[in-house]
């Protein structure tokens, strides 16, 4: 069975469609890339895909199911599912889970079939709505603690606070698209069980880990890099970045790293590679390998014709935790 299953894979790879707007993706083996209207575009099974105001995209993962996007967002997919770096609104349709969807903010969603939409909240974080099917799990993660947290029930909806390790239950202020929440696809599952040695943790006290603390514990010469003091950089092996709280940092499937400016982010960042000096502006993301080269990068990337500050300044920067 798994051969079949890894043959229908690579027979069917992941499918990106785009309905209009600005559709940018970026895969492992290929450069970037703008889809057109009504463009569709057979894809690698890891990349990242930008989409700009008023913009609809959709994804396909041919065996399971298909996520619709709708406005600005950023999105790392995966064959087993999709992180969202931020969204406005992403409907998903599961058939043949399950399928994960992961949320910048530590929040972990298994769908083993069913319809459900994500959308940003005017208060922070994401809005869940559980329009039919079965959800296996929904956890959130902040540093080595795992909590579980109550499922919403078809017809309900939660909310997915930022950077917190409970969600509020609330039923629709409207009738639901959908007045029967049973899914047409076969029987309802048995939610999966939760691996061995994998259970969520009872509730522990989060102690977050701050650059505050690091410095108070190992206290750094006054110093400075390209002009501001290190208390200002992150340092990631040959990398060198802006301590900018909108700056998304993800390791990259060649080793080296990938990182992202939110859409919402105010003000620019700026990244130095092993020899390059480029500069973020809000939606901007840039791929980099394990040396510190320049890949590719997407949306608003500048290179900045500045001389480099010796590589020399670099060794009292603190590392990126």
């Amino acid at each position: 069975m798994l051969p079949l299953l890894l043959s229908l894979a690579l027979e069917n790879p992941i499918r990106i469609e785009s309905r209009g707007g600005r559709v940018e993706l970026l895969a492992a083996s290929a450069q970037p890339l703008r889809l057109g209207r009504g463009a569709v575009q057979n894809t690698d099974p890891r990349g990242h895909l930008e989409t700009g105001a008023g913009a609809r995209a959709r994804i396909v993962w041919p065996l399971s199911g298909s996520a619709e996007i709708a406005g600005r967002g950023g999105f790392q997919w995966e064959t087993d599912g999709l992180r969202v770096f931020e969204c406005e609104r992403l409907e998903l349709e599961v058939r043949r889970g399950p399928l994960r969807i992961e949320t910048q903010a530590g929040w972990t969603l298994l769908v083993e079939r069913g319809a459900l939409v994500l959308h940003s909240d005017p208060l922070g974080g994401y809005t869940l709505e559980h329009r039919a099917g079965l959800m296996a799990s929904l956890t959130h993660r902040s540093g080595p603690f795992l909590r579980s947290a109550p499922l919403p029930s078809p017809g309900q909806r939660c909310r997915l606070l930022p950077y917190d390790q409970t969600s509020s239950l609330a039923t629709f202020e409207r009738n639901p698209v959908w007045q029967v929440h049973e899914w047409p696809w076969g029987a309802d599952l048995q939610p999966a069980s939760e691996p061995a040695g994998q259970a969520p943790s009872a509730a522990q006290p989060v102690h977050a880990h701050t650059a505050q603390s690091s410095e108070q514990l190992s206290p750094m010469p006054a110093a400075s890099f390209a002009g501001r003091s290190l208390d200002a950089w992150w340092r990631l092996g040959p990398l060198v970045f802006e301590r900018h709280p909108e700056l998304t940092v993800e390791p990259g499937s060649n080793g080296g790293w990938s990182l992202r400016l939110s859409n919402h982010a105010h003000g620019k960042a700026r990244v130095y590679g092993q020899d390059s000096l480029h500069e973020l502006e809000p939606g901007g993301l840039i791929v980099f390998d394990a040396q510190g080269r320049t890949v590719a990068y997407l949306g608003a990337v500048q290179p900045v014709p500045e001389p480099l500050p010796p590589h020399s300044q670099r060794s009292g920067i603190l590392n990126y935790p």
